[in-house]
């Protein structure tokens, strides 16, 4: 298990610390504040990166459904 700071998962998420740091105390991203230190686990970040793909192949079965009833 690897762990990131603040400065390493912004880097990995491609956002800015700050903007991490207040998704992470809102509980958006996972993360914990272990002293004055925030903490990430990078499996945790990658399958927060994972949960935000869209998924074509459902689209593209919704549509096609939209197009059977028309």
């Amino acid at each position: 298990m690897t762990t990131l700071d603040l400065q390493q998962a912004a880097k990995l998420l491609h956002i800015h610390p700050v903007t991490l740091q207040t998704k992470a105390k809102a509980g958006e991203i996972p993360g914990s504040k272990i002293g004055k230190s925030w903490v990430f686990i990078e499996s945790d970040l990658i399958e927060f990166i994972r949960s935000n793909y869209r998924q074509p192949s459902l689209q593209s079965e919704h549509k096609e459904q939209k197009n059977v009833t028309l």
